[in-house]
């Protein structure tokens, strides 16, 4: 919904320059995460057969999550700009500011994305559906707010990567308390 929230509310170049930046900073997310989950739930159903909860593995996987995730989009997030001019050229030097903000937004989806896969293990699929609706409700509005009162792309999407960041902390407290069973 973001791509059409911004052609209502901005240019279509600046919905062009989002989808370039968004597709180029997704595929860490994509093609890791979803390798990383597969393990950690078929590790996470063997662990809670056996001990009943799987807090030690769900530790241990957001220790090995987080010390993978900051070295990636700490890079991304310092040289994206120049990536963007470089590769793409002068044009495109605003996506790299997208990618910039999104980074620290995907640094948190990219830990948590893995471990939301508990909320499918432990059936608790209607938690995580509610908060994703309230996740992606809170994230128009926030970019509605930051075009606004900003009227800016990047304050839009600024707002949105903070709220998208809070929501990912929630994710991760609530994957938590299921991994210990609570």
């Amino acid at each position: 919904f973001i791509p059409l929230l911004f052609s209502v509310l901005y240019s279509t170049t600046v919905v062009g320059l989002y989808a370039l930046a968004n597709r180029m900073i997704r595929l860490p997310n994509i093609v890791i995460t979803s390798s990383i989950a597969n393990v950690f739930r078929n590790d996470a159903i063997d662990e809670i057969r056996e001990k009943g909860n799987c807090k030690d593995l769900y530790l241990s996987t957001l220790k090995k999550l987080v010390l993978l995730s900051i070295p990636i989009y700490v890079l991304v997030f310092i040289f994206s700009p120049i990536l963007f001019l470089l590769i793409f050229g002068s044009q495109w030097e605003l996506a790299g500011h997208f990618a910039r903000i999104l980074s620290t937004m995907l640094l948190f989806e990219f830990v948590t994305t893995p471990l939301n896969t508990l909320f499918y293990v432990r059936d608790k699929q209607k938690i995580l559906m509610r908060i994703q609706f309230v996740n992606a409700v809170f994230g128009a509005l926030s970019i509605y707010l930051g075009a606004k009162f900003f009227k800016d792309p990047l304050y839009s999407l600024g707002i949105f990567s903070a709220n998208a960041i809070m929501f990912n902390i929630i994710f991760l407290i609530l994957s938590y308390r299921i991994s210990k069973n609570d």
